[in-house]
């Protein structure tokens, strides 16, 4: 991760598939590239040991700065969420 960087918080799921510690977070850097590399990132053995996760959240691997990360290491690395609301960013 990139330090005092902001990131978007794409998608946010819990208990997926009844993995009580199965609590994910869709991130994205809008900068590509730079993705996280811990627990359940693109190429992380999570997607290969809960297969059923993997298809609920429909992971897609790539350098395109999207990922995923676990609710515990999204609140280690994130101090801090702000919302926008469509008025805010011009979204009809």
């Amino acid at each position: 991760l990139v330090d005092c960087h902001a990131y978007s918080l794409l998608e946010v799921h819990h208990d997926i598939e009844g993995f009580d510690e199965c609590d994910l977070v869709k991130m994205r850097n809008p900068w590509g590239g730079t993705e996280w590399n811990g627990a359940w990132s693109d190429t992380s053995i999570e997607w290969k040991t809960h297969q059923q996760v993997k298809q609920v959240v429909g992971v897609q691997a790539g350098t395109d700065g999207v990922f995923w990360m676990n609710t515990a290491d999204f609140a280690r690395h994130f101090r801090a969420v702000h919302v926008s609301s469509p008025s805010q960013t011009g979204i009809k």
